[in-house]
This record gives structure tokens, C-alpha cells and sequence, in this order.
């Protein structure tokens, strides 16, 4: 099932804001990460990423393990009468040592 993917004032904000604060030279990653996440949620969004306990129906995706990290989080909702899928908000994944 195919879904339009939306993303919300708050989430492009915070996209915006999390670019500017990337180093110029992992700009291209972030971008390819955020891309992957997006273009994954066009697909059969409704079988994709985790309910939040407490917060459904909002679900959290993330990149595969193949992207180097900081990775990112997006916080999302998926209305299957409508076929779209709302991002909600983006957050970064920490590094762990």
C-alpha cells in the first residue's frame, strides 16, 4: 500500500536546525538518512517502525544499522483510510561509547 509521506511545521523546523547544526562535511549523510526514512514510509507505512507505549498510535522509525551513526528518529502517525503518514517530529539517535 502506497502512502504520501507529510511532514509537519514542527518536524521541517527541526530538520532545518539539525542541518544547520551538522558539520559541513556529514551534511550528505544526514540528508541520505533522512531520505531513507522518507522514501521507506511511502511503502506499507502501517507495517513499519514501533508503537510508543503510552502514545499510540505513534510509531518511531529509524535507519537501518548500516548508516553510521548519529543517526535520526522520526516520531510519525499513520492514517491508513487516508494513506498518509504525518512526521511528526525528528529527533538524533546518541552515540553510545
Amino acid at each position: 500500500m502506497r502512502f504520501t509521506v507529510i511532514w509537519s511545521k514542527q518536524a521541517l523546523h527541526e530538520l532545518g536546525e539539525l542541518w544547520l547544526n551538522t558539520p559541513e562535511s556529514e551534511r550528505q549523510a544526514l540528508t541520505d538518512r533522512v531520505n531513507w526514512v522518507d522514501r521507506d514510509l511511502q511503502e506499507n507505512a502501517h507495517q513499519k517502525g514501533a508503537l510508543i507505549p503510552g502514545l499510540a498510535p505513534l510509531r518511531v522509525r529509524t535507519p537501518p544499522e548500516f548508516y553510521e551513526p548519529p543517526t535520526v528518529c522520526l516520531l510519525f502517525e499513520v492514517s491508513e483510510a487516508d494513506r498518509k503518514v504525518q512526521v511528526i517530529q525528528l529527533r538524533t539517535v546518541p552515540t553510545l561509547p
